[in-house]
């Protein structure tokens, strides 16, 4: 029979390690050496949206999608922030174009900089993916020929340069889109990523079953 402890740290390495079946989108503006830089990690499931009424008749809702081109971008009273290079890319925008609020829901804004931020110094990533504006509501963009779920990464760099210039207040905001997934932007301090913890959590795990076992001995 296997011990106790043994059956906890099985147990908490297969809670801890095992991706979350929600997809999302984990965005962070921060400072860093002077610089200002957005980093992204994820992925999103830019599928439809079934809602049913009050008779119980369902309707689907899907988001709108065209071509176009995007760069990076930084403008906080607009909820913009892309993350790509200083040039435009081909991207794959998604809109939802109803008079019923459920295609992006979230904050207007994250802070009063009204002065695009564009042009980074430095990059990397399959960049440009991030939330931005046109006309007045929220867009999705992605890179060109983005699937669902496939993964997101990448950093946009902003030399000598501060949130308090880009106007940008610290805090975490999050959108909600069609599907169910969030996009989640933390302007401040950098905080570690979701495997960060599980592999901290596993740590001490080990480490209290060797001094248990230690003490046993």
């Amino acid at each position: 029979m296997k011990q106790p402890f043994q059956l906890i740290l099985a147990t908490t390495l297969m809670v801890c390690l095992t991706p979350s079946l929600q997809a999302a989108l984990s965005m962070s503006l921060y400072e860093s050496d002077g610089n200002v830089i957005l980093a992204g990690t994820g992925s999103l499931d830019l599928g439809p949206k079934v809602v049913t009424d009050d008779e119980g008749e369902e309707t689907e809702h899907n988001y709108t999608k065209f071509d176009g081109t995007s760069s990076a971008s930084i403008k906080p009273s607009d909820a913009n922030f892309v993350l790509g290079s200083s040039s435009a890319q081909a991207v794959d925008i998604y809109y939802f174009n109803t008079a019923d609020d459920i295609g992006i829901i979230g904050p207007s804004s994250y802070g009063a900089g009204s002065t695009p931020f564009t042009s980074p110094d430095s990059h990397t990533g399959n960049a440009p993916f991030g939330l931005s504006k046109l006309l007045g509501s929220p867009r999705i963009s992605v890179p060109d020929g983005y699937v669902s779920g496939a993964a997101l990464s990448g950093t946009s760099t902003w030399n000598s340069t501060t949130l308090a210039a880009m106007e940008a207040t610290e805090g975490t905001y999050q959108w909600t889109i069609l599907s169910g997934d969030t996009i989640t932007l933390t302007v401040g301090n950098a905080v570690p990523e979701p495997s960060t913890y599980a592999f901290s959590l596993a740590f001490l795990a080990g480490a209290a079953l060797l001094r248990i076992n230690r003490k046993k001995k």
